[in-house]
């Protein structure tokens, strides 16, 4: 009963911090978006678009070099355009 009780109270204090986390963040990029805002391919970038997406209409794009892409640009499979400049 007793190791319940802990595992319980471990899971709770978790939700907790997550749903605290999810309110700090999506006030933190309400309070901050702008017309452009240049991000990495990180998970970080990902989740703070994903966030910004509820706020308002996303439009992205990626640049890269033709002579030296990123993995962004390989792991596309081809849904990604280089277009010459």
């Amino acid at each position: 009963m007793y190791r319940g009780s802990v595992k319980s109270a471990a899971s709770s204090a978790i939700d907790e911090i997550c749903i605290k986390l999810r309110s700090l963040t999506e006030g933190a990029v309400k309070r901050n978006l702008a017309d452009c805002i240049p991000l990495s391919e990180g998970l970080d970038s990902s989740i703070l678009a994903l966030v910004a997406s509820k706020f308002i209409s996303l439009k992205t794009f990626t640049v890269a070099i033709k002579e030296a892409p990123g993995p962004d640009i390989r792991r596309s499979g081809g849904r990604i355009q280089i277009s010459p400049t």
